[in-house]
């Protein structure tokens, strides 16, 4: 009996050993052995999936559409189009043609305006004004009173000649250089600035507030010495600086007006 049983058991290892691998795999193909070891599974574990399968033959080719009707065109009001198109663009590039001939003819027009008014500033600026008159490029003429006089009074002949004691050009200092210089020399001379109206506050005579900067007054100037110096006068020729002044004092006037307009020249 041992015998036999020792028999049985070395042929179990034998035949795990030579054929286990092919036998157990045939027990895992094996239908019944699959329901058996699969029994006891819990219901809601899936495996992992398979491998797809092979792609299946493709079906039948469906029955082929009806055709579209074919466009319809009306080929001669086509061809009228395109005629059409060709004329308007043959039209716009002799309208662009045209409007740059007129640009060129007013560019020669402004040209030639511009040079008649630099002409008409010329003979307004320079060689219109009245005789003994001197004419500056601010488009004023200057003239001296022939006699020496108190502020006012030389105020009072400027205003018979038209005009008014200097007040437009000698704002700024270069111009009043030029101004007084080119005159006949008169020594000081009355301008139109004064602070009559109210004490230290000076005004041009065109209504123009006087400024430091639109003054040039000597050093320490105006101080008002003896507390009547209420007008301006140019003190020398070679400063053309101002100081302020009583206005009672005898001096020559500046005298300022506009030069004539070329109408009004070529009208007489």
């Amino acid at each position: 009996m041992k015998l036999m049983m020792i028999s049985l058991l070395l042929l179990t290892i034998f035949i795990f050993s030579s054929n286990g691998q092919e036998y157990l795999t045939c027990l895992r193909n094996n239908d019944a052995f699959a329901d058996l070891t699969n029994q006891d599974a819990p219901s809601n574990i899936r495996g992992p999936p398979g491998y797809p399968g092979k792609r299946g033959s493709s079906g039948e080719k469906g029955d082929k559409g009806k055709q579209g009707a074919p466009c319809t065109q009306d080929e001669e009001k086509v061809n009228e189009m395109k005629d059409h198109l060709v004329e308007l663009q043959q039209q716009l590039q002799v309208a662009f043609r045209k409007l740059s001939e007129l640009n060129d003819i007013l560019q020669s027009q402004n040209n030639t305006i511009n040079t008649n008014q630099v002409d008409i500033q010329y003979l307004c600026g320079v060689v219109a004004h009245e005789d003994g008159w001197f004419a500056s490029s601010n488009g004023y003429q200057y003239k001296m009173t022939i006699s020496a006089q108190s502020w006012q009074e030389s105020r009072m002949l400027c205003s018979k000649m038209g005009g008014d004691l200097a007040a437009v050009g000698m704002r700024n200092l270069a111009s009043r250089r030029i101004i007084f210089n080119t005159l006949p020399g008169r020594g000081s001379s009355w301008i139109g600035l004064n602070d009559l109206n109210e004490e230290g506050k000076w005004m041009w005579n065109d209504g123009v507030a006087m400024t430091r900067a639109n003054a040039g007054w000597l050093p320490n100037e105006p101080n008002n010495h003896n507390g009547n110096e209420d007008c301006a006068a140019i003190f020398t020729r070679s400063s053309t600086l101002l100081n302020d002044t009583p206005c009672s004092a005898s001096l020559y006037g500046l005298c300022e007006k506009r030069v004539k307009s070329c109408l009004n020249i070529f009208s007489v």
